[in-house]
């Protein structure tokens, strides 16, 4: 698993990156994994991170020790829309990424402040990474004691690029005229990460190939952010349930919710 940071890097290499890049940097475990390569690689990059404001945000907090502790340049983009402004932005999201799904809706709204506010032309995500490691509790509960059930079915993920919101991620950065790069959909990252066994590559801890051929990294600077998605780290998920519902009334289901963006998609939709 040493050999991790190796292939991470040959894979980001790849990418030819001539110019000045931007990360989208929440900092967690495959960000930062993105982040300490693109050192190594000599590549001039900056980090953006997503943050709602006057909300705590532990994506900020870490994003930022790690951000000042390397002298990365570094910028937060926060939104604060309500009301009329808000719905037109999720209607503007939703008729972009071609998609009204709770988890698309609400992570590629955060990435829609991001991506039209970077500079860069060329952007790297760490989208996918969960995907390939299975590190969610569902995952875990399937398939920690086969792994060639687990094998499989990170093979049938991957191949749908609506994972994890790859698919609507490319749409945005196009229509921004953006080119976005995943390292971990990279065929290099992937044949490596998808020999293992669930067991082999989230325990003692989860993402242990990041944790073991970045060891040194991870013992310079003592940084910990939960292996959240940019939905649940940021707030995003629990502010748009409460501005857009009456919590008393809907409850803030995920089945209203997703109904509600449905109808948000058909307005859209109607009025281009």
């Amino acid at each position: 698993m040493k050999k991790f940071k190796e292939i991470l890097k040959s894979a980001i290499g790849d990418y030819q990156i001539k110019d000045k890049c931007a990360l989208l940097f929440s900092g967690g475990t495959d960000s930062l994994t993105i982040f300490w390569a693109l050192k190594e690689l000599g590549i001039d990059f900056k980090c953006y991170t997503f943050g709602l404001k006057d909300i705590r945000s532990i994506d900020i907090e870490v994003s930022k020790l790690a951000c000042d502790f390397y002298d990365i340049e570094h910028e937060i983009i926060e939104a604060e829309s309500k009301g009329i402004v808000l719905r037109d932005e999720l209607e503007e999201v939703i008729s972009i990424i071609k998609s009204y799904r709770k988890t698309h809706v609400e992570v590629m709204w955060g990435y829609f402040y991001l991506i039209k506010n970077i500079k860069e032309k060329f952007i790297l995500s760490g989208l996918q990474a969960d995907t390939l490691y299975g590190s969610s509790k569902s995952m875990s509960i399937k398939y920690s004691k086969s792994p060639s059930e687990f094998r499989v079915a990170r093979e049938k993920a991957i191949k749908n690029n609506d994972q994890e919101g790859y698919a609507q991620a490319i749409l945005l950065s196009k229509f921004y005229n953006k080119i976005l790069y995943a390292p971990y959909t990279h065929p290099k990252v992937r044949k490596f990460i998808l020999k293992y066994s669930w067991r082999e590559l989230n325990s003692p801890k989860q993402k242990k190939p990041a944790r073991v051929g970045f060891s040194k990294y991870f013992h310079q600077i003592p940084i910990y952010r939960k292996n959240d998605n940019m939905q649940c780290g940021s707030g995003i998920r629990e502010y748009l349930s409460e501005l857009l519902w009456d919590k008393e009334v809907n409850k803030g289901s995920h089945t209203k919710v997703t109904r509600l963006y449905k109808e948000i998609s058909k307005e859209s939709l109607n009025e281009r």
